[in-house]
């Protein structure tokens, strides 16, 4: 339950606004012009679509709350969905990812965190201390109950570096959302032409472009998703070495060399 909950966002403020109204909005105008395009919806029903439409302010007033109201159910649904479905779209379609698990390839294998591929990374590319600091807090954790432990220690410390974590988590969120709203609009519009070609109306050339737009938008996501979500837990292991005082973690002058030391 708690679990559940940790997904709802919160109502008022700034945030999470364009992560949730963008796709819920892109949602509820795509099944608004499914229903318009359906021949089975009457002429009353289809009038009353345009009248809205042909009225700014009412479809505004219309357009934010169900919106908003459509985001917030893509915003529940679960982040690990499109990032499973990137994950084997890698492992089929991605060069180095073909042919089973090795070291160079666990970003198409491992799951979020994603611990043994941000672990190879900082062992082969970044200095001693981050890999002091990663041996310390990280290694061996790889539950997402550990990240967001980092993720409130750090808002709390360091609310700039919260702000970047913050930024990448939204972004993540975003193209999640998008995904589920992409593959939702590809359904009506597949629902809206079966049934025009039933009823021998006319498709339209139109249908076609966006039914080939949100396939294209979908394999977009798959091939790219989870390199951001990847990206997104190197900028939280980032913030926390930034603040890893506040880890119980300090590391010598003499061993020092990057980043500003702890207080």
């Amino acid at each position: 339950m708690n679990r559940a909950m940790d997904k709802v966002p919160a109502i008022g403020g700034q945030r999470g606004v364009f992560e949730i109204f963008a796709p819920g909005l892109f949602l509820l105008l795509n099944i608004v012009g499914a229903v318009y395009l359906l021949p089975f919806t009457d002429d009353p029903t289809k009038k009353q679509i345009a009248a809205v439409a042909a009225n700014p302010v009412f479809a505004l007033f219309v357009a934010v709350p169900f919106g908003y109201l459509l985001g917030v159910v893509l915003r529940i649904l679960r982040a690990e969905v499109p990032d499973h479905a990137s994950a084997w779209f890698l492992r089929h379609y991605d060069r180095n990812a073909r042919g089973g698990e090795r070291e160079d390839n666990s970003y198409a294998y491992a799951g979020f965190p994603y611990t043994p591929w941000i672990e190879k990374l900082v062992q082969q590319r970044l200095p001693s201390p981050v890999r002091d600091f990663f041996t310390a807090v990280w290694a061996g954790r790889s539950s997402k109950q550990f990240l967001t432990f980092c993720k409130t220690v750090v808002s709390v410390g360091d609310p700039l570096a919260a702000a970047e974590v913050y930024a990448a988590e939204s972004l993540s969120r975003y193209i999640s959302g998008m995904f589920y709203a992409l593959a939702t609009a590809f359904v009506t519009v597949v629902v809206v032409v079966g049934a025009r070609l039933v009823t021998g109306v006319a498709v339209g050339f139109a249908l076609t472009v966006l039914a080939t737009g949100y396939v294209l938008g979908i394999l977009a996501i798959l091939a790219n998703f989870r390199f951001i979500r990847i990206k997104e837990v190197e900028i939280i292991f980032a913030a926390c070495f930034k603040n890893r005082h506040l880890f119980g973690v300090v590391i010598e002058p003499s061993d020092y060399s990057i980043g500003r030391p702890p207080s």
